[in-house]
């Protein structure tokens, strides 16, 4: 039940999250889409109204000028054609008149220069039906002045209103601009956050885990993971750190018991070889040449019973980490001497030889000399069980910045690719030996532990002819 309500918090911030996002795309999009609206309805606006107030206004002033033109031509020539002239500028003047009046009405305002130009006009109308067609009342020189400014009224402030309504364009534009710059930042602050999120509840989780679960793969000690979000992973986090905590304690358990029984049985072991040697000795009587060859082989067998007992008791001190450390200087080419000296028996029985090369490398480092002898024992150790008879085994020493470099490279046959990572595994040893070679899979696998534990690294390469090739990196304080 627990699991199942994490999972559900995981999911729930995230679909706030999403949640979140969406009303901040969605609100920016409808407020860029209102201020497009009302930019819209103000630019209609000035299109079907204003403009043409405007355009009816001009045309109302240049019929109102006809009229009075053909008004006080017909006053003093009074000749019927002037007459007419007159009233068909009226008529006209009329009809813009009244379209003029309607479009005012339905925009809602009606500017106070009309009002006053729409009741003289009306009135002067009024007095023309009282005096009827046969003595038309003609406008005269000031009627027409008063019309006209109140014509020029209206134009201006239909101008005015025209740049109002094109301020409230440019303000609507800003608005919307703005707007839409903040909800492009909120966008970004919440994909951060997001992102935040996510890297920290998911992302750098995972990582722990996978880290973790790699390091515990190569036997690697592991520290407890913490995850702080309350959330699956968490769980998770918990769970590995109990199978994590479990598996120590029995591993450490397991190598207690191994180190205590091969402390167990070298002891007796010691008194057998001991007892076999006087025996060969003859100490204890004469013994024939058959028997004596029946012991030989008996000592040999204890030696590497000995020997196996021994990398069983260092693979088990290497891991619960009680083995001694007396850290020392040394100085690298007397030590591969020292190595070599004790496997030179075993390389003289293969006619194999046993080259080391230096780059001039003459200092010291820091370290326990038995730990870094008994790597280079192991891995050359091995060169020489692996390598064919009258073959050549080279040791380079090199610095690299503050690191010490020892390359060991042989003549055998390499290591297959999905063999690289597990010859340092506990107890591998390669399908291709199983047989015929006797070992346990330990010499690597102890060599590699204690690498790590000086700080350093083991790694092998195949060769681009034949063999491969072990590269002993190792922190160094060199001293020229």
């Amino acid at each position: 039940m627990k699991t199942t309500v994490s999972r559900l918090n995981i999911t729930t911030k995230l679909a706030l999250l999403l949640f979140l996002f969406i009303i901040i795309f969605y609100g920016t999009i409808a407020l860029v889409f209102y201020h497009v609206q009302q930019m819209k309805t103000i630019s209609q606006e000035i299109v079907t109204v204003d403009t043409k107030i405007i355009n009816y206004s001009k045309e109302l002033s240049r019929f109102l000028l006809d009229m009075d033109a053909s008004a006080q031509k017909y006053s003093l020539l009074k000749t019927e054609g002037y007459l007419e002239t007159y009233q068909s500028a009226s008529k006209n003047f009329e009809q813009q008149f009244y379209q003029l009046s309607s479009l005012i009405t339905k925009s809602g305002t009606t500017p106070q220069s009309f009002s006053i130009f729409k009741r003289q006009y009306e009135d002067f109308l009024q007095n023309q039906v009282l005096h009827g067609t046969s003595s038309p009342v003609l406008i005269d020189k000031e009627t027409t002045q008063r019309w006209l400014n109140s014509l020029v009224d209206l134009h201006d402030s239909n101008r005015n209103a025209i740049n109002e309504s094109l301020v409230s364009i440019h303000d609507q534009a800003q608005d919307s601009i703005r707007n839409g710059l903040l909800g492009l930042s909120l966008s970004i602050i919440a994909a951060f956050l997001g992102v935040m999120f996510i890297s920290k509840s998911i992302i750098i989780p995972l990582k722990q885990l996978t880290h973790a679960l790699r390091d515990l793969s190569e036997g690697k000690d592991t520290p407890q993971i913490h995850v702080s979000s309350q959330d699956a992973f968490q769980d998770l986090a918990v769970a590995y750190n109990d199978m994590s905590s479990e598996l120590r304690e029995q591993e450490n358990l397991r190598a207690d018991f191994i180190a205590a029984l091969s402390h167990e049985i070298r002891t007796p072991l010691t008194s057998i070889q001991e007892s076999v040697s006087l025996i060969v000795e003859e100490l204890m009587g004469p013994i024939t040449n058959r028997q004596r060859e029946l012991l030989k082989i008996a000592i040999e067998e204890l030696k590497r019973l000995r020997e196996l007992l021994n990398h069983l008791m260092h693979t088990s001190l290497l891991e619960i980490g009680s083995t001694p450390k007396t850290s020392q200087q040394i100085e690298p080419s007397q030590l591969i001497s020292d190595c070599l000296t004790l496997l030179e028996p075993t390389a003289r029985r293969k006619n194999i030889q046993l080259a080391v090369s230096s780059n001039d490398y003459s200092g010291l480092f820091s370290g326990c000399r038995e730990e870094i002898q008994q790597i280079l024992v192991n891995i050359i150790g091995n060169a020489i069980k692996f390598s064919p008879e009258n073959s050549k085994i080279s040791i380079h020493i090199r610095q690299q910045g503050e690191k010490l470099i020892i390359e060991i490279a042989d003549q055998g046959p390499g290591i297959r690719e999905d063999e690289k990572l597990l010859i340092f595994k506990k107890y591998y040893r390669s399908k291709s030996i199983r047989k015929h070679m006797n070992g346990v899979g330990l010499g690597l696998f102890i060599s590699k532990r204690i690498v790590q534990h000086l700080g350093g690294s083991l790694t092998v390469e195949n060769n681009n002819n034949k063999g491969c090739t072990f590269t002993v990196s190792l922190p160094g304080n060199s001293n020229k």
